[in-house]
């Protein structure tokens, strides 16, 4: 607009307007890729011939014909940007989306596996009773029948038996998290109870609430705390600190785990690193998190479904 009333004389000041209307289509072109610089380029070569003198398409115009010149050269270089902004574009936004996709069915597959357990479990739990309750009559039929030692001893044994099978289907799928959540469950379940015995892991310190979590993460969880603290007790030496904290952070929400041997000195060895990342890291994935290990501790993130972006829990 500017070109059309430039002094006939300014041919260079006219040339230099002419040339800057190349912004707008540069501009379309970054925008919309190869779509942009197909309108921008036309309006472009309209612009200039519009800005000629006498405004005739046949009228010949020094500065006009420089600055056409330009715009052969950039036209062909904005349609070239343009085809790559839109190709490069693509594969971002379906390399997003694949990775998405693998996201989920990684997700749909773990929480499958964690359902087909759980109806494992209860059927288990459920064949455990009715052992218990014959059990308990048969101990009550030898009590009346003047059997009391007898009937005494295998009820001790029925208990203790009983317990130990509960903390063993607890081991497989914890039913008592989708009651309590992930902390509680832990310290009750049969987790606890062998983290107990080894002698080796002190008590938990754990912070936040977990139900605000959806259960397939706080299961996840469960699962990488308790394959960590295994691998700790398998391959290295000394006693083992288990931390854990779930927080909001913008609109994310998530969970932070670290398994760290309590010698500070004392380094995790790379083989039983790398069998950390091997065995906990698709796990993490699923849920958008990471695995890292470093000196002694092994740290996990876990991020909620109801966000893709990461969160950062102090």
């Amino acid at each position: 607009m500017f070109a059309l009333h430039a002094p006939a004389d300014a041919s260079a000041f006219k040339t230099s307007l002419q040339v800057s209307t190349g912004i707008p289509a540069i501009a379309l072109t970054c925008m919309h890729g190869w779509r942009g610089a197909a309108i921008g380029v036309p309006l472009l070569n309209l612009a200039i011939g519009m800005s000629s003198r006498g405004g005739e398409p046949w009228a010949f115009d020094s500065s006009t014909f420089v600055a056409q010149q330009a715009l052969l050269l950039s036209g062909v270089a904005l349609l070239a940007l343009g085809y790559s902004i839109s190709h490069y574009y693509v594969q971002c936004i379906s390399g997003r989306q694949r990775e998405l996709l693998s996201i989920a069915h990684a997700k749909a597959s773990h929480i499958g596996t964690e359902m087909s357990l759980r109806r494992r479990v209860l059927d288990m739990r459920t064949m455990g009773e009715g052992i218990d309750h014959s059990l308990s009559e048969i101990a009550y039929y030898l009590r009346e029948n003047g059997h009391a030692d007898l009937s005494r001893s295998l009820l001790q044994v029925s208990v203790a038996n009983s317990r130990k099978f509960r903390e063993q289907t607890s081991l497989v799928y914890p039913t008592c998290l989708e009651h309590v959540g992930l902390y509680l469950s832990v310290q009750l379940s049969g987790l606890g109870e062998v983290w107990t015995r080894s002698r080796r892991v002190l008590s938990p310190r754990m912070a936040g609430d977990p139900c605000a979590l959806s259960n397939g993460l706080q299961l996840a969880a469960y699962r990488l705390l308790a394959d960590a603290v295994s691998l700790l007790l398998e391959r290295e030496k000394g006693q083992v600190q288990v931390q854990a904290r779930c927080g909001r952070v913008g609109g994310s929400t998530g969970i932070v785990l670290v398994v760290a041997l309590i010698d500070a000195g004392q380094r995790i060895s790379e083989a039983t690193m790398g069998t950390i990342i091997e065995r906990l890291t698709g796990r993490t994935l699923a849920y958008g998190g990471t695995v890292q290990c470093r000196r002694n501790r092994i740290r996990m993130l876990l991020v909620d479904s109801s966000s893709d972006a990461p969160v950062r829990v102090a």
